[in-house]
C-alpha cells in the first residue's frame, strides 16, 4: 500500500508540472499572436503578425507580383524565425 501512495503523490506532483507547463505555453501564445514584424524593400511594406496574418500590405504602382511575394515570403520567414527565438527562450527559463 505504501508504494500506492507514493506513486499517487508523484504522479500528482507530475500532473502539476504538466498542467504548469501548459499554463506558460498558452500565456505565451497569447503573447506571441500580439508580435508584429515590419518590412519594407523596394516600395513595398508589409506588416504581419503573430497570428501569422497580413494586417497591412502596401506597394508602389507598378510593382510586380513576384516581388511582393517574395517580401511577404521574407516577413513570415523572418517572423517564424522571430517566434521560435522567443518561443525557445519562454521555455528555458
Amino acid at each position: 500500500m505504501r508504494w500506492r501512495k507514493k506513486y499517487l503523490e508523484v504522479k500528482k506532483m507530475i500532473d502539476l508540472s504538466v498542467l504548469s507547463q501548459v499554463g506558460k505555453l498558452r500565456q505565451m501564445q497569447k503573447q506571441m499572436a500580439k508580435k508584429k514584424l515590419v518590412i519594407e524593400d523596394k516600395g513595398i511594406r508589409v506588416i504581419v503578425n503573430g497570428k501569422q496574418e497580413i494586417e497591412e500590405l502596401s506597394f508602389e504602382k507598378g510593382t510586380g507580383a513576384d516581388q511582393i511575394k517574395k517580401l511577404i515570403n521574407k516577413a513570415f520567414n523572418q517572423l517564424k524565425k522571430e517566434m521560435a527565438e522567443d518561443l525557445m527562450g519562454g521555455v528555458s527559463s
